[in-house]
């Protein structure tokens, strides 16, 4: 898989080109993960299938997007078939 081809593939996931977020309910958890923003650590949002993770983790990114370039975020799906072509994600099997 090229660069650009890579690139393309996060583009489809993500909101860079001003396509808008889908509307989404507002929840509570937003507000909680906002708080853990200020280290430089990386949060983990986890839980259960179909629970709304991602829901969330899209709240929390319109919060952020009215404070920061829409460019430095980005989502990967990682059970987006077209990374399966890429062979070497820097995992050692």
């Amino acid at each position: 898989m090229t660069d650009q081809e890579m690139f393309l593939g996060l583009a489809r996931w993500n909101y860079w080109d001003g396509k808008p977020l889908p509307n989404l309910v507002s929840r509570k958890e937003v507000g909680f993960l906002k708080t853990y923003l200020d280290g430089n650590l990386v949060e983990i949002v986890k839980g259960p299938r179909r629970s709304g993770k991602t829901s969330i983790v899209k709240l929390l990114y319109k919060e952020l997007v009215k404070d920061f370039n829409p460019l430095s975020f980005f989502f990967v799906n990682l059970e987006d078939v077209s990374l399966v072509q890429e062979k070497n994600l820097g995992v050692k099997s």
